[in-house]
């Protein structure tokens, strides 16, 4: 399977959020992230900022892979200090989707939920994912493990001081399941690895 891909997706949004605010000095953080993806005018920093190239939308997911049911607009909004429309659903694959909250914003959340076909798979390309973020992001962001959540998880915070975004995110091994909760915000504060943590602990239990 095709794994969600947090790290790069990190260096997309960072390059996005830059766009965003080169292009529309003024952003509203409320605007919602499904009409900022129906402006088919728009830049790519809105395909970029929400999936891979290889990603597309889709009506649904299932219940207990759909990311903007696990973490709903109001607790999304709560969490990043933002007031968020409605989440934009992307899925890779039947085992991989993703939501996307502040689409072409200055505060873009992303919910995403993977599962692999084994506990080893899902290791192996956590381990990927953490080199990936050696070589793309160059030491920029700090990746450490932390207790409390799931099997097995890291949390990614830090700054990119060249563009003004602050980030934040948690990535979770439960079993074979991958789950990563990512906030990048320009010219504010993302949420703490705590606050992440806690919202994962509530998710947790109803995905299997």
């Amino acid at each position: 399977m095709r794994w969600m891909r947090i790290v790069p997706a990190i260096a997309l949004l960072a390059v996005a959020l830059t766009a965003c605010g080169k292009s529309n000095p003024d952003p509203s953080p409320t605007q919602p992230a499904a009409a900022a993806a129906a402006t088919t005018a728009a830049p790519a920093t809105t395909t970029a900022a929400a999936a891979p190239a290889s990603a597309v939308a889709t009506a649904g997911a299932p219940v207990n892979l759909d990311p903007c049911q696990l973490v709903p607009q109001q607790e999304a909004s709560a969490l990043a200090g933002a007031s968020f429309g409605p989440g934009q659903l992307m899925s890779e694959n039947a085992s991989s989707s993703r939501c996307v909250y502040g689409g072409n914003t200055k505060n873009v959340f992303l919910v995403i939920v993977a599962r692999a076909s084994s506990v080893a798979e899902a290791q192996a390309q956590r381990d990927e994912l953490r080199s990936e973020a050696e070589t793309q992001l160059g030491g920029k962001l700090n990746v450490a493990k932390v207790s409390g959540v799931g099997d097995d998880a890291e949390s990614i915070t830090g700054s990119l001081s060249s563009i003004g975004v602050n980030v934040s995110g948690l990535y979770v091994l439960k079993g074979a399941l991958g789950f990563a909760l990512v906030d990048e915000v320009q010219g504010g504060a993302a949420p703490t690895t705590q606050a992440l943590i806690d919202e994962t602990n509530k998710v947790l239990p109803g995905v299997s």
